[in-house]
C-alpha cells in the first residue's frame, strides 16, 4: 500500500511541476502565440492560400469603382442622406 501511495504522490507532483514550469518558465505569451501559429497552420492545410491570393484583385478599389460605375450601384442609398424631422410636441 505504501508503494501505491508513493507512486500516486510522484505522479501528482510530476503534474504539479509541469504546470509550474508552464506557468512560470514558459511565458503565457509564448503559449498564446503557439496556439495562433497552430491555428494558422490548420487553416493553411484546410484552405488553398495560393488560390485565395490568386483570386484577389490586384487593385481592389479600382475594381470596385469600375463595378460601381458599370452597374449604377450607389453605395449610400439616396434616402439615407435625407434627414427626417419629427414634429415637436
Amino acid at each position: 500500500m505504501a508503494e501505491y501511495i508513493t507512486s500516486v504522490r510522484r505522479d501528482i507532483m510530476r503534474r504539479v511541476y509541469v504546470v509550474f514550469f508552464l506557468r512560470k518558465v514558459v511565458k503565457p505569451f509564448v503559449i498564446k502565440m503557439g496556439s495562433v501559429a497552430a491555428l494558422g497552420v490548420a487553416v493553411a492545410t484546410l484552405v488553398s492560400v495560393q488560390n485565395v491570393l490568386g483570386n484577389m484583385p490586384s487593385r481592389p478599389r479600382a475594381r470596385f469603382a469600375t463595378y460601381r460605375s458599370t452597374t449604377g450601384c450607389n453605395v449610400i442609398h439616396p434616402s439615407a442622406s435625407r434627414t427626417r424631422h419629427l414634429p415637436l410636441g
